[in-house]
Formats: C-alpha cells, sequence, structure tokens
C-alpha cells in the first residue's frame, strides 16, 4: 500500500553542481545517472531551513531521493511535501487509486487478485496538466518480499545527453499533445509541453515525452511522430 502527495513546480535557481558535502544530511547515490539515499533524517519531526534547503539540492542534484525506514503518518508527508511548494490535487478521477480524508493524498493497495496497478509503464506524473507538478512523493509500507514490484526510475538528464547532436537539433522546438483521457478517461486535462524542456531548478535540458500521456509529436507526419515516439 503507498500513498502520493504531489508537489507543484519551483522558481528556477543555478545549476547546482554534482558533487557537495551537506552538513545536516547524507546522501548515498543509488546508480550513476539517478537516485540516492538519504541519511541522518527524521521525517516524523518538523526540518530544520538547513535541512530543508540541502533536501532540495539533492533532489535537484539526484532526481529521485530515498528515505528508509521512515513509519510516517499522512501529516508526515503532506509536512514533507509541503517543504517544497504548495501542495497540488491530482488532475484525474484514478480508479486505481483511492482518495482519503485529505485531498493531497491518494491510496494504493494491490495483491495476488489485482487485475491491474498504477504506473506500468514509465511515465511522468500528470504530464498531461497544463502545470505539471514537479515531483510525487511516494510511501510504501507493505511491499512484495524478494524485491518484487519495486518502483523504477529513468534519468531525462541522462536520456537526453545521450543523443546524438543532429536528434538534439531536430527534437529543439517540437512540441507533443499530452492527452490526460488515455490514462484517466473523460473530463482530463490535454496540455502542450515542448518535447525538449528544462528542469525548472537546475536548467539542464530533459526528454519530456512520455508512453502513458504523449499522443503524438506536433507539427510531424502521424508516422513520423510515432516512430519519433
Amino acid at each position: 500500500m503507498s500513498a502520493t502527495a504531489h508537489l507543484p513546480q519551483i522558481a528556477k535557481i543555478a545549476s547546482i553542481p554534482k558533487t557537495v558535502a551537506y552538513e545536516t544530511i547524507t546522501a548515498t547515490p543509488s546508480s550513476p545517472h539517478i537516485g540516492a539515499e538519504i541519511g541522518n533524517i527524521d521525517l516524523t519531526r518538523p526540518l530544520s531551513n538547513k535541512q530543508v534547503s540541502e533536501l532540495h539540492d539533492a533532489f535537484a542534484r539526484y532526481q529521485v531521493i530515498f528515505f528508509r525506514d521512515q513509519k510516517i503518518s499522512f501529516e508526515d508527508q503532506i509536512r514533507v511535501a509541503g517543504y517544497f511548494g504548495k501542495l497540488g490535487k491530482h488532475v484525474g478521477k484514478s480508479t486505481i487509486s483511492k482518495t482519503t480524508e485529505n485531498p493531497y493524498v491518494r491510496k494504493f493497495h494491490y495483491d495476488e487478485t489485482s487485475q491491474q496497478i498504477s504506473g506500468e509503464n514509465f511515465h511522468s506524473d500528470q504530464s498531461c496538466a497544463a502545470i505539471p507538478p514537479l515531483g510525487t512523493m511516494l510511501y510504501n509500507h507493505t511491499i512484495p518480499p524478494d524485491g518484487g514490484g519495486d518502483t523504477m526510475f529513468a534519468s531525462m538528464y541522462a536520456a537526453y545527453e545521450a543523443l546524438s547532436d543532429r536528434m538534439k537539433t531536430y527534437l529543439m522546438g517540437l512540441t507533443a499533445t499530452h492527452d490526460g483521457t488515455r490514462v484517466f478517461g473523460p473530463g482530463t486535462p490535454v496540455s502542450v509541453h515542448p518535447v525538449v524542456t528544462r528542469h525548472p531548478v537546475t536548467g539542464k535540458k530533459v526528454i519530456f515525452v512520455n508512453q502513458d500521456f504523449t499522443a503524438h509529436i506536433n507539427g510531424l507526419p502521424r508516422l513520423e511522430g510515432e516512430r519519433l515516439l
């Protein structure tokens, strides 16, 4: 079972160096390109301004950060998410997740009888929104044994940087339509975003299309756009 809180975009600041020695937390990289495990922190208690500042740095640097063995409540989760900005409500009417008493938190439950789970494909959460969330806070407290059901993450920094210079040039200026009805059904947003955009904090270029929400590349013949996606 898990719960999520969605974080909005925040203002862009100067690009952050790749290495840093934190004073109040520790950060152990999880892979060469993405992720770090954060230590020396207790999310059940209010954080100091210095801890919040260093968490912001780690989040921008590593793109996803992990906290182990944190027995948090909905209130704890909302407080921690709130350190990153004003919380946003989910844009869809998902039948896979369930509402809670707090509009910013949703519950997920899957077992051996589940026919479908949330997020089976690589995606960027709610990219169909006019202003997509900066991130999502996910709390897993009952998980399958032996590593089953692990959530995977991919770096769109690394994906962009791996492209050839000719492909980077080709993609610049293209936009794509992100259609929320593909996932959430009628009444959800449909928005247009650049195929290559910049992270709002670091300013680094990222690929911003995904299998779940991106319906088509705008301004290209249908087949060419499909192949490009």
